[in-house]
Parts: structure tokens; sequence; C-alpha cells
């Protein structure tokens, strides 16, 4: 029990045949109070008495509201413990299911369990419990009207679920993505399990990949928890359970509406018959209520009469309960329902509306963790949101306390992410977290090392967008300077990026320390703040929408083609543009991926992006032990192979189809190969097919230098937006252009960062990546060298169609030393010695 009030991410827990005393029973009773994510609890045979019940429905009853199911079944309870539990019922809307069987409750439990329903349907709102068991105990003939009770619980809720499917209903899903991103030991692991509420640990295990994690954030504060509750039905049925709450809240203010007007009724009778006693008693001298006499019958109902005038009026009006943006309206002649009579109650279950009403105010969040090692880079633009929050994650005492190589590596990762944000996502939030606080806490000029930090961030940023322009980050200016950041950052060359300031310490960045917890909840706190702002997050959707979803997620599949999706679309949407809208909208905020920029599976959906994830990034984790298994590489006599690829970057065609499942095979390799993650390799063995990874070569020797003949150097200047995975993919489409147009060309030499390329006999070149130019150095040619740069302008131009438009620099030609020019001037004036 002392783990689950810890637990922050745990749902289910089940125990059965252990006798765990009033003790323990009491932590699961705390457990209640203090943990958010427990949706069922089952304590089957564990000794639960009358004493131990009343704990356990105190805390039901006062301060649990995220308990669906509870079964207690074969223990000691009796009717005592089910007086107190029966006080629950009317109050609690989240408890779906008490499972009380094979226990010693009488027929005088019975009678507190049936007043205690009967009381809670009155109020129609609370009404959430739809299955009580009560079997094989001695309660005798009320348990007869306990069912009947329950029978009319469950027609409620099947009545507004049948509403709500019967309207066409709007509503916003409150839900958007987060990245958290940055190098490796940068503690980006160890801050999600913080924020859900987890305890540190010493034990490093680096991450692989992308790791996505659903959670759920409550506007309180408290910890998150994963949201591995997944839909019973579907999404659908789970979208509109919450209209059928709020169907059911609209039924209890039309009650409350009624009773205030016999409230009112009544008061105008009452007011009539005080006016009538009030002259009365002015005409009737000898009445006296306060004159030392015994008051007569009539005074003492009169009496009665003006103490009900005061309890009327001192009566408090009833809360009215907030829509939180929910829209109904009726359905047009040419709509339908969003099920079919027949499916209604197919989809219906009643815990789906105690899940709703549990998660009715929350946030949703998909996090997703990006591993800072370097090969996984060039894979990361595939996957990177438009919209949503970055939260860019680095090591305090990296940055300011270690060695200059452990400053300018971080440095190179912070350069990196601003960049991929410009660059990807113009619509997104950033928010800086800088971990090992602890570092500066124990020094006496801890305030210049925040301050320090404070600067670099903004320095780092203005160098990447050079049209801010703020004030120095001085302590007494840092809230005007992060605004006045914040200003240029949303400014600067129309990619609006929002950044998300340390309000509270007036800081451009969120110091952490994550063994202690100290500024997490304030990072939490920023989080739930941002998220209502995020592109998506708002927008109104009708449940429609969701029943695609489900259609499309029903095939049992990670992806679909195309044209099952339009299959799908043709029963649940109207028309292409909707259907567009929809898939837009749900890989915005990461349910799917829609494939737009492969042209063998265009328009195909990915409806499992972890499935990806871990697929594409296999290969690219040839080290990991995670993802490699060495004896069934050995077994199919591929050791070769795998030496392959990481000593040179060539993966065959064989080793693939050992990594990836035979079903998706042919999808999986189009995706990397047209994605330029990998590319075809057919210059040294015509007998067996190989793939380059350009992300996993090795660096190239200190002594390899490019040649330049005749001061032929080219430079592709992007412009502080040159991040690792644009020359990856260049070098992709570099070799399939080569492959195509020149089959004669000898293998280029490739290393990381750095290649020889052959195009046929015409041009010998080199490509070289520096921090935000790639140059361009001719060795040798036997046509105009001015062709080379416009062969090599349409290859990046096949790159700019995969990663976007986004993808932007400017090419000068060197025609003389330190002198350069554009290369339409060079072509049109004929400059230099390139034509």
């Amino acid at each position: 029990a002392e783990y689950i009030i810890e637990n922050h991410s745990l749902q289910h827990f089940a125990m059965q045949n252990n006798l765990i005393g009033q003790e323990g029973t009491d932590l699961f009773a705390l457990t209640l109070r203090t943990n958010k994510s427990l949706v069922s609890l089952s304590l089957v045979n564990c000794g639960v008495n009358d004493v131990a019940l009343v704990s356990i429905a105190t805390q039901l009853e006062k301060s649990n509201r995220t308990l669906l199911r509870l079964d207690l079944s074969s223990n000691l309870i009796g009717d005592a413990g089910v007086k107190k539990l029966a006080k629950v019922f009317p109050t609690n809307n989240i408890l779906s299911s008490v499972n009380l069987s094979k226990n010693k409750i009488t027929a005088a439990g019975g009678d507190e369990i049936l007043a205690a329903l009967k009381q809670k349907h009155k109020n129609i709102a609370n009404f959430a419990l739809a299955e009580l068991i009560l079997t094989d105990n001695d309660i005798g003939p009320v348990q007869h009207e306990i069912e009947v009770m329950m029978g009319k619980s469950l027609g409620a809720q099947r009545d507004a679920f049948v509403f709500a499917s019967d309207y066409s209903k709007t509503a916003p899903l409150r839900t958007t993505k987060v990245h958290v991103v940055g190098r490796d030991t940068a503690g980006k692991s160890t801050l999600i399990r913080a924020l859900l509420g987890g305890k540190f640990s010493e034990d490093y295990t680096p991450s692989y990949g992308i790791n996505t994690t659903p959670v759920l954030a409550r506007i309180d504060g408290t910890p998150w928890e994963e949201h591995g509750i997944k839909p019973l039905n579907g999404y659908c049925p789970d979208f509109l359970a919450r209209f059928a709450n709020i169907y059911l809240d609209k039924q209890k203010r039309s009650e409350h509406e009624k009773e205030r007007e016999e409230a009112k009724e009544r008061r105008n009778s009452i007011q009539k018959g005080v006016s009538k006693l009030v002259g009365t008693v002015a005409r009737n001298s000898s009445t006296k209520l306060d004159g030392g006499r015994t008051p007569s019958r009539n005074s003492a109902r009169r009496g009665s009469i003006l103490r009900d005038v005061v309890d009327i009026f001192s009566r408090k009006k009833n809360p009215r309960l907030d829509d939180l943006e929910y829209e109904f309206y009726e359905l047009d002649s040419d709509e339908s329902s969003v099920y079919e009579e027949d499916e209604v109650y197919e989809k219906f279950h009643p815990e789906v509306l105690g899940k709703a009403r549990r998660e009715r105010d929350n946030i949703g969040f998909i996090i997703s963790e990006f591993s800072g090692n370097r090969m996984y880079y060039s894979l990361y633009h595939a996957f990177l949101a438009e919209s949503g929050i970055y939260l860019v994650t680095f090591n305090l005492s990296h940055l300011l306390c270690e060695t200059e190589e452990e400053q300018k590596d971080t440095l190179r990762y912070l350069n990196y992410w601003i960049k991929a944000i410009r660059y990807n996502s113009p619509g997104a939030s950033v928010m800086f977290v800088g971990t090992r606080f602890d570092h500066f806490k124990k020094t006496k000029a801890v305030k210049d090392f925040v301050d320090a930090t404070n600067q670099c961030i903004a320095e780092i940023t203005e160098r990447i967008f050079p049209e801010m322009k703020h004030e120095k980050s001085k302590e007494d200016k840092a809230l005007d300077a992060a605004k006045s950041f914040q200003a240029a950052l949303s400014g600067a060359n129309s990619r609006k990026v929002n950044l998300i300031t340390n309000k509270e310490k007036k800081l451009l960045f969120f110091p952490v320390e994550l063994k202690t917890g100290e500024g997490v909840k304030q990072v939490r706190q920023a989080l739930d703040e941002a998220a209502p702002d995020q592109m998506f997050f708002k927008t109104q959707i009708p449940g429609r929408f969701l029943k695609f979803l489900d259609t499309m997620k029903s095939h049992g599949k990670p992806w679909i083609d195309a044209e099952t999706v339009k299959q799908c679309a043709a029963k649940d949407l109207n028309g292409e543009e909707e259907t567009e809208q929809a898939l837009k909208y749900f890989h915005a905020i990461g349910y799917i991926m829609h494939i737009t920029n492969i042209k063998s599976f265009k328009g195909c959906v990915v409806l499992d992006s972890t499935w990806l994830y871990e697929n594409t990034t296999k290969i690219l984790s040839v080290t990991g032990s995670d993802y490699i298994n060495m004896g069934k590489i050995k077994a199919a006599g591929l050791n070769n192979d795998l030496s392959d690829v990481i000593s040179n970057g060539l993966a065959s065609r064989e080793l693939l189809a050992l990594l990836w499942d035979k079903d998706n095979f042919t999808f999986l390799l189009k995706y990397m190969e047209q994605n330029l993650i990998i590319s075809r390799w057919g210059f040294d063995d015509e007998e067996r097919v190989k793939y380059v990874i350009p992300s996993i070569l090795q660096l190239k020797p200190s002594s390899l230098k490019p040649v330049c003949k005749d001061n032929l150097q080219c430079m592709f200047n992007f412009h502080h937006a040159l991040t690792l995975g644009v020359y990856e993919r260049i070098a992709c489409q570099v070799v399939q252009s080569t492959l195509s147009s020149a089959k004669d060309s000898k293998a280029p030499e490739l290393y990381y960062g750095f290649s020889k390329h052959y195009l046929g006999d015409d041009f010998t070149f080199y490509l070289e990546r520096t921090p935000d130019v790639i140059n361009c150095y001719i060795e040798d040619y036997k046509k105009p060298p001015i062709k080379c740069i416009t062969r090599l302008l349409k290859m990046f131009g096949k790159v700019r169609e995969c990663l976007g438009e986004g993808m932007k620099f400017e090419t000068r030609l060197l025609i003389e030393p330190k002198v350069y020019e554009s290369y339409e001037s060079v072509k049109a004036k004929k400059l230099g010695n390139w034509c």
C-alpha cells in the first residue's frame, strides 16, 4: 500500500486471500486520499471488516474522485460498514461498480443501501453507480428493490448516451503534444518521471529512439498520471459519454429550476400569509408573542410560518455547472446520428460515463521523449510536430561547470534543437529546463550562475533568430528581457515560436533539481497553463471525427493505405474536405500520423506511432541490446551483415527483413527510403541489395581533406537553420541520383558529415558539413563546373520536397579568393572558372 501511495501512474491493483488487517486497510484508505491515478481496487478475501470499510468509505466520500471499480467480495463486512459506504452513493459521481458479494450484510444494511439509492436517483447528475453486486448476503426481499433502483440508474445513463448519439455535438479534446528534447544525460527520462510523481533513481539507462507516454494532467497542479486506460469501446463512445454527462447535468438543472419555481410560488403564498398575520396582530392588541405568556396554538403556528419565511429567504441558490465549451445543436436534415440505432446499445458501457466524468476537466499530453544520441537526429524530422510544446532540456553543470568540451557539446545540442524548432515547428511553444540545479545551490555565486545561464539562452536564440533585439538579462531586468525576447521570438521571420518563461523566478528557463523534486511543480504548472494556448487544443470537433478514428483503428493494423482511409471516411464523414480536416487534426495532436510526403504511400495513415518509432529506429540502434537479437542474427547467418552496418553504415536487405516483420517490410523500407533516412546502395555488389544509413557512419579520418581544383568552391548557406538531419538526407539524395543518372559511377566515400562523390566521369566533388553551411569542393571535372552545382541544386530540391518549404538556403560560388557571388549571378555573367 505504501508503494501505491507514492506511485502516481498505477491504475489497477488487485489482492486476494491475504489478511491485511486494520493497519493494511488504513494504508489502502490513505491511498485513496493521495493517489490520483488508481481506477480499480480489488481486495477479495482480505479480512476487510466494518471498521476497515468505514476508513475506505470516508475517503470515497470526502476526497477520492478517481476510483471507478471497488471489489470487496468475500470479506467480513456487515451492516455498520455498509451504512457508511451507502452515504458515498448520493455524492460520488465517479464510482461505477461495487462488489459486496459473500459478506455478512443483513436486511438492515440493505435498507441503508436502498435509502441511499433512492436519494441518489433524485440527484440524477450524480447517478454514476451502474453495478452493485450483493449476492450471497442475507438481505432478504429488499434486494429486489435494490435491483429495480439499479435498473433505473442504468436506464438513465443509457438514455443519456442515446441522446448524445442522436444529436450533433462538438467539443475540444483538450490534448496537445509535448516533445522532451536535449542531449544525452540531460535528465529527460528522469524529468518525465518526476512530472508523473515518480521517485529519482541514480541508475542511468540511455533512451533509444523516441518513447511516447500519453498522460493526463489535472488543473490543480498535482502529479500527472499515465493515461493507460484505453477506450472500452472506442474513442467515439468516450467522446459521447462526455455529452451524456452534460445531458444528465442539464436534467438536474431542470429539476433545480422546477424546485425554484415551486419555492417561488410557496414564497408568494407565505408572503400573503405573513401580511395577513401582521394585519391581524395589529388589530388585536391582546395577542402577544413575547409578553411572558405561554403562546397559544395559533401563535405557535404563526411562529412556525415565520421560521419558514426566514428559511426560504436565506436558502442558497444551487450552483450552475460549467459546460466547458460543449455545444449541442439539432441535426440538419441531411445529417444522421453518430451511431445507427442498432449500434448505440452495443457501444454503451456504464463505466464509460464514470471515466468521462473523471477526466472531464483534465488536460491530455502526448509526451514524446527524443533520445540524445546523435545517430537518431537524422530521423527526427519525420516526427517533429508543427505545434505543441518543446521542453528543451539541458544539464546546468555541463553548460557552466564542466570542461570546455562539455560546454561546447551542450551548446551544440541547444543550437540544434532551437534550429529544428524554428525549421519544423513554426507554431510551437518552447520551454527551457535546466537540470542539476543542486550544483549551483552549493555555491555562493548561485545568482551569477543563474544569470549567466539566462544570458546564454538569450544569446543562442538571438543568433538563430537574428532579427531579435532584447535587453541584457540582468537580474533586476530579467522579466522585461523575457517579455522583449518573447515578442521578438514571435515575430522573427514570421516563424512564430512562443517562449514559455519562468514568471515566478523571472528567468528564460526553469531550474530544477530532480533528486529532490525542487522546481518540478513549477514546470508542471507552466505546462498546464500553456496547454490551452496551443494550436488545436480548443478546436471544436464533432463526434463523427472520433467515429472515423475508431473505424480506421478497427482494422487492427499499425497502418492503413490511402484507399482504406477513403473507405473509412465514406462511412462516417461528409466529403473530402472534412476528411482532410479530421486527418490534420488527429495528426496534430498525436493520435495518428498522416503520411503526405511519400509518393508510394501518400495519404496512408499510421495508427500506431509507437510502432513506427520502434521499427524505424531498430536499424539505427545496432549497438542496443533491446533491439538487436544476436542469437537470431547468428542463426540467420547475418553476422557479417551486422558488422557491415556497424563499420560502414551499409545494411543488407536480408538484415532489414530480419529486423522488420514481413507483413510491413515493404512499407517500412519505402518509408525509410523515401524519407531519405536510408538510400539504395548499388555500387559494389550486384548480387546483394544494400542500403546506406548516413546517420550511423564513422567520423572521417583527420588526414582526409577535401581537394579543390581551380578554387571551385560552392557554399550552401542555411543561415542558422542547418540541422543534423538535413545533411544526411542530402547525402542520401546524392547517392540515389547518382545511381539513377550515372550508374557507371564509382562508389562514394561516405563519413559522418563528410563525403566524396562521383557523377560518372563528369565530376568528382566533396560535400562537407559545418554548423550552418554545406560546402562543396570540386576536385575534377570534364564539363563546365556550373553544371555540377545545377545538378546538386536539383537534388537539394528533392530534399526540400521531403522536408518542406522550411528548408531555405543561399547558394554562393567562390569566384576569387574570399569573394563569393550568387549562383544566379555567376551563371548569368559566366564569372570565374565555373562556366
